[in-house]
């Protein structure tokens, strides 16, 4: 009777006991505000985390997520009645904490360095072109103002500009503060954040060091770059280039065509864009900065 109850206790317990084993842990539900952000989180997290894409029109990933990942700087306007509403106890984490962001109306090249810091150092056979480089250089920083009366043309000079993510440097910072914060939530698995951090990082250092040595290979007098959306002012403070603002207040281009020679317009069509947040997740980051790279790039070298 006693090997019996034995028996039966075993034969009770083992299937308990497998299952308690073989339970693979849920990931944490993770709401971002962009596709970029879901790129990011999921490179970090792995199989830890699953991302979701929220948006003013489709904010129902907020119901289950375990906390947000978002741009504030006034980005996402809409945020703070959805959270209210779906989820009022969700964390919320502000990824762009930490970066060195600009205002719309900042005239940020007039602060750079020339593209060569130190010509006389350098050999006989390269120093030539340096130092006309520094000077054509000096010259389009002199001859391009920002435009005056912003605010007639619909920006708010002291408004800072959201679209931090063409600055590989803060898609770092981004990636550098999702692990942490996901460490912070999840330290069991704060070492495999911490792999997939190392790895991710070291891809991003590579894709900044090609997008600064193809900007490089523009001359130094067509560092412009001008789009109608103005989108691309922190790509352009990343890899050197002059970008004012641009606006249909000036009538097309008519604003471009006052730096004769000296600039390049680009129509938003005429870059790769991002997928609505909210929609399909975007190309990856990295083939989007490529991409926007190369055009950009070949489109200033043909400048007249």
């Amino acid at each position: 009777m006693r090997t019996s109850l034995i028996a039966l206790t075993a034969l009770f317990s083992l299937p308990a006991f497998v299952s308690a084993v073989n339970v693979k842990p849920e990931p944490f539900k993770v709401a971002v505000t962009h596709p970029f952000y879901a790129e990011w989180v999921e490179r970090v997290g792995g199989d830890q985390v699953d991302a979701v894409v929220v948006s003013e029109g489709s904010s129902d990933g907020l119901a289950k997520a375990d906390f947000v990942y978002e741009t504030g700087l006034d980005a996402e306007p809409w945020l703070d009645a959805a959270v209210s509403a779906i989820n009022p106890k969700v964390e919320r984490y502000v990824l762009t904490d930490g970066m060195p962001t600009l205002e719309r109306g900042a005239a940020f090249w007039t602060e750079m360095d020339p593209p060569h810091s130190n010509p006389e150092r350098l050999p006989p056979c390269c120093r030539k072109d340096a130092v006309e480089s520094n000077a054509a250089w000096s010259e389009l920083v002199k001859n391009i103002p920002m435009p005056e009366n912003l605010e007639a043309l619909g920006v708010e000079p002291e408004a800072i500009d959201p679209n931090v993510w063409f600055s590989v440097p803060n898609a770092m910072t981004a990636v550098v503060s999702i692990n942490e914060t996901l460490a912070e939530m999840d330290p069991e698995h704060a070492d495999t954040y911490d792999r997939n951090t190392a790895l991710y990082l070291e891809e991003l250092t590579g894709l900044d060091g090609w997008v600064k040595s193809e900007i490089r290979e523009v001359p130094a007098g067509k560092r412009v770059l001008v789009t109608d959306g103005n989108r691309f002012r922190y790509f352009a403070r990343a890899y050197g280039l002059v970008s004012p603002i641009y606006s249909p207040a000036y009538q097309g281009i008519a604003f471009v065509e006052q730096m004769p020679g000296k600039s390049c317009a680009l129509q938003e069509e005429d870059v790769y864009t991002l997928a609505l947040p909210g929609g399909d997740k975007s190309i990856p980051y990295a083939e989007l900065m490529r991409g926007n790279t190369l055009v950009i790039a070949e489109a200033l070298e043909h400048a007249e």
